[in-house]
């Protein structure tokens, strides 16, 4: 018998994210992640017409990537803590202390889901200026 029976408390339902809100929480991040993704491309590619300039700036972007996706798996323990479970916890945690825990690992991945956001304005000019790199130059160049 487990120790919530033992003591007549009902096990409490597994820790999940709460669907009552509307999808408009998804629509913005999706308008914020665009709207950075453009700015960062202008950034990017008006940095890209001034040849003083490119060099030490496409080694500090990248860098700035790189720093950015290491800190967020580094901050959210690699996601080792991911749908996590009461029941899936060590049977030496009290009940409080295992909603604490889950409560704690999902707090900390809506604390720096604005790394996110940033990671994907780095990378994005990149991908498009490698897109443009091997594919339409390669395309204009056989014309």
């Amino acid at each position: 018998m487990s120790k919530s029976k033992k003591s007549g408390k009902k096990a409490a339902a597994p820790l999940t994210a709460k669907k009552d809100k509307s999808n408009s929480g998804g629509v913005k991040l999706l308008l914020k992640t665009a709207g950075f993704c453009l700015l960062s491309s202008l950034v990017y590619f008006s940095l890209q017409n001034s040849q003083l300039l490119w060099k030490p700036a496409i080694i500090l972007w990248i860098a700035a990537a790189s720093v950015t996706i290491l800190a967020y798996f580094i901050i959210n323990k690699g996601f080792s803590e991911n749908n996590l479970t009461v029941e899936m916890l060590s049977d030496r945690m009290s009940h409080e202390e295992k909603l604490a825990f889950i409560e704690h690992a999902e707090n900390r991945k809506k604390k720096t889901s604005w790394m996110l956001i940033l990671f994907i304005s780095l990378i994005t000019p990149l991908m498009i200026d490698l897109i443009m790199l091997f594919t339409v130059d390669g395309i204009l160049s056989k014309l």
